[in-house]
């Protein structure tokens, strides 16, 4: 039986010790869940949707959508995946592993850790501190986008509504019989074909508009334009527009919660830095091959620019802090702002909604007195179109008070006074 020598000339017995621990470890590492990690996911548009839950269809609650949009919307999948791969708990002892050949034949094995930090010194536990914080953002992060995108589901709902309690169009003014009686001018003719068109136009306005309620429900459901979505809004009327208190407002913006947040990780990644500035002491004990020679060592490590790193967190820190005062001043302008031009919008939808008494009051009267009167029959085609344009600035006006307090119902979220429990405004009319 022939042996052979595996061993390569010149190599010494200690490299091949070594070399022999790095291939029987390789196997190991292939089969590790780290390894397994890095493989691709062969991830497609269409399998990224059909891993999502099945999206809703036919009638939809205000309160059922929220949940939708939360556990469907793409943009929150991928915030709250981003805030799940931050690690709010990081090692706190860093342990080194060392091995070592000296003049070719012996070699030795060190072990060495952070003597502050097995005393619970040194900066480990500052960056823990710091990365519990970052993942706080983060999730503070969803839950700002969450508010903002709840608030164009409540718009879009309130859209509805308010297009769904327009009144019906009425007819378009007839002119058949005072034509057979040689009444109505050719130019009469064109003034009544103008009013039915502008009846015309407004009906498909009507319909687009519901349409793009409906889709932009669809859509921030995380359904598709073309699913069977009719949005339900609830029935409770609008609250009052009045501004909740300071403080009240300022907890309820999810855009300020996150600048709060983001001062306290410009806070913790200062005390990061300034722990930092202290000695790192390494201890590191091992065994050679030669039992009786027993290894330490002590090593000491001086960060020379700890200071300077010191002052720019510290700045960075103060640049925070300001953008959170800035965002607390502006939010407090843009509610106020936001209350006015609601309380503006549905004083106009009150005044259209005068003039269109008026002009069918007009209406009416002008058809009576066409049966005593046959020359009244220009000044009722007149009233006619008149009532045509108010009913387009009706649904314009009524469209755009229903966004406006929208708006302002979303500035002001989970105030006490006046809206709780995220639902919209119901009762457009």
């Amino acid at each position: 039986m022939r042996s052979f020598n595996l061993r390569p000339r010149g190599v010494p017995p200690a490299w091949a010790a070594v070399c022999l621990v790095a291939l029987l470890a390789l196997p190991a590492c292939a089969r590790s869940p780290a390894h397994g990690a890095l493989r691709p996911l062969g991830v497609t548009p269409t399998s990224a949707r059909a891993s999502l839950p099945p999206p809703p269809q036919g009638e939809l609650a205000f309160e059922t959508a929220v949940r939708q949009l939360v556990a469907r919307h793409p943009e929150l999948i991928a915030l709250r995946a981003e805030a799940a791969a931050i690690d709010p708990d990081p090692a706190r002892v860093r342990i080194d592993a060392e091995a070592r050949v000296r003049d070719g034949e012996v070699g030795d094995v060190m072990l060495g850790t952070e003597v502050l930090a097995l005393l619970g010194l040194g900066p480990r536990g500052a960056q823990i501190a710091l990365a519990r914080a970052l993942r706080e953002e983060a999730c503070l992060l969803v839950h700002e986008r969450a508010r903002a995108r709840v608030g164009e589901l409540a718009e879009a709902y309130a859209v509805h509504a308010a297009l769904e309690a327009l009144p019906a169009l009425p007819s378009a003014p007839d002119l058949a019989t005072w034509r057979e009686a040689g009444l109505a001018s050719d130019a009469l003719n064109e003034a009544a074909a103008g009013v039915a068109e502008a009846l015309d136009v407004e009906a498909s306005l009507r319909a687009i508009e519901l349409g793009r309620a409906r889709e932009a429900v669809s859509v921030l459901v995380g359904s598709t334009p073309a699913d069977d979505v009719h949005p339900v809004a609830p029935t409770e009327p609008w609250p009052p527009v009045a501004a909740g208190s300071e403080d009240a407002l300022v907890l309820a913006r999810g855009d300020l919660l996150r600048r709060l947040a983001a001062v306290t990780v410009a806070e913790r990644a200062l005390r990061v830095a300034a722990q930092q500035q202290w000695p790192d002491l390494m201890l590191k004990l091992g065994q050679g091959i030669d039992p009786s020679t027993p290894l330490q060592t002590i090593g000491l490590s001086i960060p020379l620019d700890a200071p300077r790193k010191v002052a720019v967190a510290r700045r960075r820190r103060d640049a925070v802090a300001k953008r959170l005062d800035e965002g607390v001043h502006t939010a407090l302008a843009e509610t106020a702002a936001a209350a006015r031009d609601a309380e503006a919008a549905q004083a106009r939808v009150r005044g259209v909604v005068a003039d269109l008494r008026t002009v069918d009051a007009l209406v009416t009267a002008e058809r009576a007195r066409l049966d005593t009167t046959p020359d009244a029959l220009s000044a009722w085609v007149e009233v006619q179109g008149r009532r045509a344009t108010l009913l387009r600035a009706e649904r314009e006006r009524r469209v755009a008070a229903a966004r406006a307090f929208c708006r302002w119902w979303s500035l002001t979220l989970d105030c006490e006074n006046p809206v709780s429990e995220l639902r919209p405004p119901g009762g457009a009319t």
